[in-house]
């Protein structure tokens, strides 16, 4: 069972193919089963090209088609070609949208094996910047994990991917078609990305890891009945999110966006408005960026915070949340404030939204 004010570890229930990050509540959570597509390679074929969308859709082997833009091909795309397509977005209601500009990810950096640029993660350090601008790659970008690679790390794990990409792409004249060419094992780069101790019930986790971490095997331990991580998992359901000092934000999905609404239950009747404010927003943008994170959320996010007339303290809050969602490892735009004071922001497509596959809640 776990206590309060624990450490922080990684729980992974065999079971439901779910992994997840807890001390105290939940920092960071996957699924891993074969429903997540996102960055999956397939090989396909066009069945049909729509010339007034400018698209093609593409047979890998799935429920629906894949989208594919041609907008963005150079090459003049025909139906019946067959081609590698890597899912770029899932498109839960749309269907899924691929991309031919394949990357592979590694632990140290992500491969693009049609690209020549050098790209960084902002959480380097200055000097591991300097240090990797003097290897000769290219068609890369650094992860935030390239901070504890030596060189020659780095490069091995360069040249490999490279070699498993040649691989991929010279798959595209054979048969059959279609049919799954990589997926990516999400479980490991997880556990990769997150040095903590690991709690699981499954004996081949506790095999493959015991060497990495340590790790904690179960045999009946199950996600789902553990009541604190029950409490807090089903808390990511509720349209309201209560924060400690009382305020709280409301989550809204729609079609188009997702709108989030930050609120304060004290009372706004006094001098000093515009302190109040300031201080409501800057804890709420850290349970924002949190959630944004858990819950899986991404294309248009608009922030409607408490009313701040100071430019200060407006562009403290944008700065804020770029430290937060640098801090939360997302990856997203903020856009700045609309003419009605609402934050702006988007964010690609990382899959589909926090699913209750455990607890059967639809969102």
């Amino acid at each position: 069972m776990i206590e309060n004010n624990v450490q922080k570890k990684i729980y992974i229930d065999e079971k439901f193919k779910t992994a997840l990050i807890f001390d105290g509540r939940i920092r960071d959570i996957i699924y891993y089963d074969e429903e997540n597509i996102l960055k999956n390679i397939y090989l396909g074929r066009v069945t049909r090209i729509i010339k007034s969308m400018n698209a093609a859709f593409i047979d890998v082997g799935l429920k629906d088609n894949v989208y594919l833009n041609l907008d963005d091909e150079k090459e003049n795309i025909k139906e019946n070609q067959t081609l590698i397509i890597q899912i770029k977005k899932t498109g839960e209601d749309k269907g899924p949208r691929g991309t031919r500009e394949i990357s592979l990810p590694g632990k140290s950096l992500v491969y693009f094996p049609k690209n020549n640029f050098v790209k960084y993660s902002k959480k380097l350090s200055k000097e591991k910047k300097e240090e990797l601008k003097k290897i000769s790659l290219e068609g890369i970008v650094y992860r935030t994990e390239a901070q504890n690679f030596s060189k020659e790390e780095i490069k091995a794990e360069y040249e490999n991917l490279k070699e498993k990409a040649e691989k991929i792409l010279g798959e595209e004249k054979f048969l059959p078609v279609p049919r799954l060419l990589y997926r990516e094992d999400i479980l490991d780069r997880f556990i990769h990305e997150h040095p903590y101790d690991i709690v699981t019930n499954s004996k081949n986790i506790e095999k493959a890891y015991k060497n990495l971490r340590k790790v904690e095997f179960e045999k009946n331990y199950s996600i789902k009945y553990n009541p604190q991580i029950n409490k807090d998992y089903l808390k990511l359901f509720e349209r309201i999110v209560h924060i400690n000092d009382g305020s709280n934000i409301y989550i809204d999905y729609t079609e188009a966006m997702t709108v989030i609404d930050v609120n304060s239950s004290q009372s706004t009747d006094f001098k000093n408005f515009e302190d109040l404010a300031y201080k409501i927003n800057l804890k709420a943008i850290e349970e924002i960026a949190l959630q944004i994170k858990l819950r899986n959320i991404s294309g248009i996010i608009m922030i409607d915070l408490i009313n701040m007339k100071d430019e200060k303290n407006r562009q403290d809050i944008l700065k804020k949340m770029e430290e937060e969602f640098i801090k939360n490892d997302i990856s997203l735009n903020i856009h700045g404030y609309t003419s009605l004071g609402i934050c702006e922001l988007s964010r690609r497509n990382q899959g589909l939204l926090l699913k209750n596959k455990l607890w059967n809640i639809k969102t």
